[in-house]
């Protein structure tokens, strides 16, 4: 997105399209935190809820347990999921001083800690660590923080991706003749007429899927010989980035390039990089195991 941001000069003065358009017919529940699944099941609706309010509420705050769907652009406290906090503190409760709107809040959540507070185990988790946290408001007034749910638009990437990332303007043209996406010079997006002609940006995608099994040594080589090396995955970023990739394997796992040493125990990266956080082999895997496998049996190259 930087690059992207960087590209977009005052060469493009009526914008570039990018790899968004608007072609879906169903709106789908969404959890901010990649690989957190939404189920009807679980919801915890308030009576009424989700109503839609004039077709433009896709984000969701909870009050007092309950959720209701509510405009994205509206500015709400809201709560983050901290993943790796060592105190068993998992969650950031903002204040009346910190009011955003849910994707500045997205945004927020995940430079400063993990994401938005996302799935019904996250929320147990926080009912639990947190019992009084209503105590923040006002008795009887409304108290809305807003969670990691919100509902996906009809807009989708033409490389089939799903990433969470929104950065409309923030007066959003609602023709429905436009039903793609350019940038603009600000960066934000905006939709336009499909059959204008405007400049685009392409992109190489350095995460390659490989449609073939393997065992991981193979895989290994394989990568090497064609491209540049197995996969590995040293921040967020890039951990969202091949779970989105990974969600179009046809096997149930994809080998990393992660491997353990069982005579220096510890696990690194074939790029030469450790894994501090994690020592051992996983009980899971066995003692045996020479990789890791958290994903969709099918690896995974990088250029």
């Amino acid at each position: 997105m930087k690059r992207l941001l960087n590209s977009t000069t005052a060469q493009y003065p009526g914008g570039a399209w990018i790899g968004l358009q608007n072609e879906t017919t169903n709106r789908v529940w969404r959890w901010s935190l990649p690989g957190v699944e939404f189920n009807e099941s679980e919801s915890k609706w308030s009576t009424g809820q989700p109503d839609n309010k004039g077709d433009e509420e896709l984000c969701v705050r909870m009050n007092q347990e309950k959720w209701d769907d509510e405009s994205c652009s509206t500015a709400n406290k809201f709560i983050c999921y901290h993943a790796h906090n060592k105190s068993g503190q998992t969650f950031y409760i903002s204040d009346d001083n910190t009011t955003m709107n849910w994707t500045e809040a997205q945004r927020f959540c995940r430079k400063n800690y993990t994401d938005l507070i996302s799935g019904v185990q996250q929320l147990q988790d926080f009912n639990r660590q947190h019992p009084d946290y209503a105590k923040q408001c006002q008795p009887n007034e409304p108290c809305p923080f807003w969670i990691g749910l919100f509902r996906h638009s009809d807009w989708s990437w033409s490389d089939g991706s799903s990433f969470s990332f929104r950065s409309w303007d923030k007066v959003e043209d609602k023709d429905p003749k436009k039903k793609c996406a350019m940038i603009n010079l600000n960066g934000n997006w905006s939709s336009d007429d499909c059959d204008k002609t405007k400049p685009f940006f392409c992109y190489d995608d350095s995460v390659i899927l490989i449609n073939q099994s393997m065992i991981w040594e193979d895989a290994l080589y394989y990568c090497r010989d064609h491209y540049g090396d197995l996969v590995s995955i040293t921040n967020l970023d890039e951990q969202r980035w091949v779970q989105e990739r990974a969600k179009m394997a046809s096997t149930h796992y994809v080998w990393l390039g992660l491997r353990y040493t069982c005579t220096l125990d510890f696990w690194f990266w074939v790029s030469d990089e450790t894994v501090p956080t994690r020592t051992g082999p996983s009980p899971s895997l066995g003692t045996t195991a020479t990789c890791l496998e958290p994903w969709p049996e099918m690896e995974l190259g990088s250029n």
